[in-house]
């Protein structure tokens, strides 16, 4: 079901949430260009509502997938509060996600 589907039914919260949990079915399977789509209008939409843990949640998710596509510039840009910046930070220091998907193909 689209987003247009719930706003069309009066219920536009629920299509921001679910775009936001295929997003991030999408990031654990690696498809992060696929959650960027997703993610696009979350954040923003989400803040309208007053859904600032939604937004700010989704936006951490973006910084996340651009930081796996290698485009940190992009991920600098995204408007982020200060506690969402530290979570920033702290992706951007750990190790990269193959290292994550290697651990877990050899059961470690």
């Amino acid at each position: 079901v689209e987003r247009r589907v719930f706003v069309r039914q009066g219920e536009p919260v629920r299509g921001l949430r679910q775009d936001d949990t295929i997003a991030r079915v999408y990031t654990g399977q690696g498809y992060f260009t696929r959650a960027l789509r997703r993610l696009t209008d979350v954040p923003d939409a989400g803040g309208r509502a007053g859904l600032q843990g939604l937004a700010g949640g989704a936006a951490l998710a973006m910084a996340e997938c651009y930081l796996a596509l290698n485009r940190d510039a992009e991920a600098a840009d995204l408007p982020l509060v200060p506690d969402h910046r530290r979570v920033l930070e702290r992706l951007r220091r750990r190790p990269p996600l193959e290292s994550y998907a290697g651990s877990r193909r050899r059961g470690v």
